[in-house]
């Protein structure tokens, strides 16, 4: 399977799918690296600061959770993170 397992505790996915254009294996490998860009469907163009997604696996990472992408080229994405069910005390 393609979701790394939680260490101690449940967790929640979140997932977002696309029937896009796909991304290749080594575009995929670029995305969560800061102002890395990848071209997109037939434009020779590239749109953004190549933060967004660089910003989102900081906070993925620092709350202990996992972030990815599983994409096929002419079939679509899926970007996913999971953030771990930690308990918390009572005041």
């Amino acid at each position: 399977p393609w979701l790394i397992k939680p260490k101690q505790y449940p967790c929640i996915l979140f997932s977002v799918h696309d029937s896009g254009f796909g991304i290749s294996p080594e575009d995929q490998g670029k995305l969560f690296k800061a102002f890395s860009k990848i071209r997109t469907g037939d434009l020779d163009e590239t749109r953004g600061s190549g933060l967004g997604l660089c910003i989102c696996k900081h906070l993925v990472d620092r709350m202990g959770g996992t972030i990815g992408v599983r994409s096929e080229l002419g079939v679509g994405s899926v970007f996913f993170f999971t953030l771990p069910c930690v308990p918390t005390q009572s005041m």
